[in-house]
């Protein structure tokens, strides 16, 4: 186990630069932890469809990383639908001053939440289980939604999360739709696409910011 660690550090060690970026130690301890506890749960719970930790590291950890690396930098961020916590944890992790909310509706992912906010030690994260459209919003400076519904339902649950002038968040593949747009009030709107390293997959991200 111990050398296979090593081997997922290295790997881990090779995204962060190709990415040209340098999180320091802990953050890249927990990242590791993250992506053990994944690999632990996932096949119990149904958290992935991606089996074993270097498939769980390169392809949605990095890949949130990779995320991040072309994201505003906000005050505080809320995760809606956030599933195994991919890209929330790996954000929170390299973001530790980051006030972050993972909103989750389905029990087993909560729970998976909760184990790993209290073994990786994230009290920058705070969880809440509910349906996006049910729960009061709090409203945070950017908000991501990843897989979770057509853009522009995403972007209708959205808007209610998001701070006047926050960055709202999409991630896709390239060439994807955007959302309708149509009596939205929005300074800006526009694709970023990245890369995941390691010869991952071309991703895009839909980034809008909201009237301050």
């Amino acid at each position: 186990m111990r050398a296979q660690m090593s081997e997922l550090a290295l790997l881990l060690q090779r995204g962060l630069d190709e990415l040209g970026l340098s999180p320091g130690a802990e953050a890249q301890e927990k990242l590791l932890g993250f992506v053990s506890l994944l690999a632990r749960w996932a096949p119990r719970m149904n958290l992935t469809g991606h089996e074993g930790e270097e498939a769980i590291l390169r392809r949605l950890v990095l890949d949130a990383v990779a995320l991040w690396g072309v994201l505003p930098r906000p005050r505080s961020a809320v995760d809606l639908g956030s599933g195994a916590g991919v890209p929330g944890f790996p954000i929170g992790i390299l973001a530790p001053a980051l006030p972050l909310l993972l909103v989750e509706a389905r029990l087993r992912r909560h729970h998976f939440q909760k184990a790993a906010r209290r073994e990786l030690a994230l009290d920058n994260v705070r969880l809440l289980r509910g349906r996006i459209e049910s729960l009061d919003p709090e409203p945070a400076g950017l908000v991501l939604a990843q897989a979770v519904a057509t853009p522009s339902q995403v972007l209708e649950w959205m808007l209610p999360w998001a701070l006047p002038g926050a960055w709202l968040a999409i991630p896709c593949s390239p060439g994807g739709q955007g959302p309708d747009l149509a009596g939205k009030q929005l300074e800006e709107a526009r694709f970023l696409p990245y890369r995941v390293p390691l010869g991952g997959q071309e991703r895009c991200v839909w980034l809008g910011k909201l009237e301050g």
